[in-house]
């Protein structure tokens, strides 16, 4: 715990954001969840992708912070341009549910594809849902299985895939 302390006030991004996660999930005795958001931002701020998902997290969650969806788009398009497929998973999401975006299902696709192409099953899956229901998409069971597939081969969780 010292080692992260002492790292992360050096300017070390990894440190940061691990300290960070550390508060939030509650693993240092005497500190509370809000510590994590003063060393998430710090981390996030230097470029850390894995800093900027999860303040985006925070920012959905509103646990630490008040909910905000305007703020969580802005973090996880920065880590999404990074490559992160969390991030592009989550902003798919919000573009196609429409929280703190208008909703856009074509900008949704694009997000999904940039996860579901790094093998993201959670990805896979919502483009399989969509092509299956033809939402922003032409309907097509072959590609919505093909997805499917893809999903459970890269560890989707749950039993539907026991059904292939």
């Amino acid at each position: 715990m010292e080692l992260f302390e002492k790292s992360a006030n050096q300017g070390c991004v990894q440190a940061q954001n691990n300290l960070a996660m550390m508060y939030y999930n509650e693993e240092v005795a005497g500190k509370n969840k809000a510590n994590a958001k003063g060393w998430l931002e710090k981390s996030a701020k230097q470029g850390n992708a894995y800093a900027q998902y999860n303040l985006g997290v925070i920012y959905v969650q509103g646990l630490i912070v008040n909910q905000d969806y305007a703020k969580a788009k802005e973090w996880y398009k920065k880590a999404a341009l990074q490559g992160d497929a969390d991030a592009q998973l989550s902003m798919g999401e919000l573009y196609f549910n429409g929280f703190g975006v208008t909703q856009d299902y074509t900008k949704a696709k694009y997000w999904y594809e940039k996860a579901a192409k790094q093998n993201l099953p959670e990805a896979q899956y919502n483009l399989s849902l969509m092509y299956k229901e033809g939402i922003g998409v032409p309907k097509s069971e072959i590609k919505a299985k093909q997805l499917y597939r893809q999903a459970c081969e890269n560890g989707l969780k749950g039993k539907m895939c026991l059904r292939l």
